[in-house]
């Protein structure tokens, strides 16, 4: 894991440090199905801080960042990247710690963090914000506690560095009828992989949704406005280190032929079928899973 930055506010010499217990950490950048992130807000002492902690005696890594996003926020995660790792010289504890950092997805449902007495009393609450404002709350907050002179800048550093891994951001159309297919793009002999989703990457100063709209025009010739879709969430994909967060929006559709400007063509497939022909890193499954909760 890449080494990103020395935290030392207190400029404690490499002799003292030498005196110091080694502590161990993992913490994660968690995005949810809006594309947001989760900060923990310790509302008594004045600061924010991602999700996690100290690795137990025993205990593998990804157990120890699974064990600490549950306690802390309350959700199950798939970690999807690495982001980087810190060393923290705690004069005060008189502590050495190193703390990795990845970036992680939210599976399933946002549940209850199970949190500490000592973290109540603190004041956590778990808070969701789009990328770019969780950074600016951090630079911005006003701690009254010195823990924060470690915490603050190690969680700017590790953000700063995530936008190196963070997503591709993606508006994508999810055409579907009354049979249950999905419209899939026929890519064979265009490009990799052959089979793909109608839509492409928000641009800069746009919406998911005005970019689902441009894309469904440019490569469906497909006149769409906000009230024709719904919106299903957000899925995320790894494709060789490159990840993508891709927003999808459900068009209820019983047109049958396309004027498809990219590709092949466009295919009517039901899930078992999109499921087949999808690669695996496209994620079909997580999108039916968003499709058949729009049917409940």
């Amino acid at each position: 894991m890449k080494s990103l930055a020395l935290i030392n506010p207190r400029n404690v010499t490499e002799e003292e440090c030498r005196a110091y217990a080694p502590r161990h950490a993992a913490r994660a950048i968690v995005i949810d199905n809006k594309g947001d992130v989760a900060l923990l807000h310790v509302s008594r002492d004045g600061y924010y801080k991602l999700p996690g902690g100290g690795i137990e005696d025993g205990e593998e890594l990804f157990d120890a960042l699974g064990r600490e996003t549950k306690e802390e926020i309350g959700c199950s995660i798939e970690v999807v990247a690495e982001v980087g790792s810190t060393v923290e010289y705690w004069k005060e504890d008189r502590e050495r710690q190193v703390s990795q950092c990845f970036l992680a997805r939210l599976v399933g449902e946002k549940g209850m963090p199970e949190l500490t007495d000592s973290e109540k009393e603190r004041g956590f609450e778990t808070v969701w914000l789009p990328y770019e404002e969780a950074m600016e709350t951090l630079r911005t907050c006003k701690p009254t506690d010195w823990e924060a002179d470690y915490i603050v800048p190690r969680e700017l550093v590790f953000f700063e560095a995530a936008k190196d891994v963070f997503p591709m951001r993606k508006g994508l159309i999810l055409p579907f009828n009354s049979k249950s297919e999905v419209l899939i793009q026929d890519r064979r002999g265009h490009k990799k992989p052959d089979w793909g989703y109608f839509g492409g990457t928000i641009e800069e100063g746009e919406t998911s949704l005005e970019a689902t709209i441009r894309e469904t025009k440019e490569e469906l010739t497909l006149d769409v406005s906000e009230s024709d879709l719904t919106y299903l969430g957000v899925t995320v994909t790894n494709w060789d280190g490159h990840l993508n967060i891709r927003h999808h929006y459900l068009y209820r559709t019983e047109q049958e032929n396309f004027d498809v400007r990219e590709g092949v063509g466009g295919c009517w497939l039901s899930f078992k079928e999109a499921g087949e022909r999808m690669d695996s890193k496209d994620r079909f499954d997580d999108i039916a899973v968003l499709l058949k909760r729009s049917q409940l």
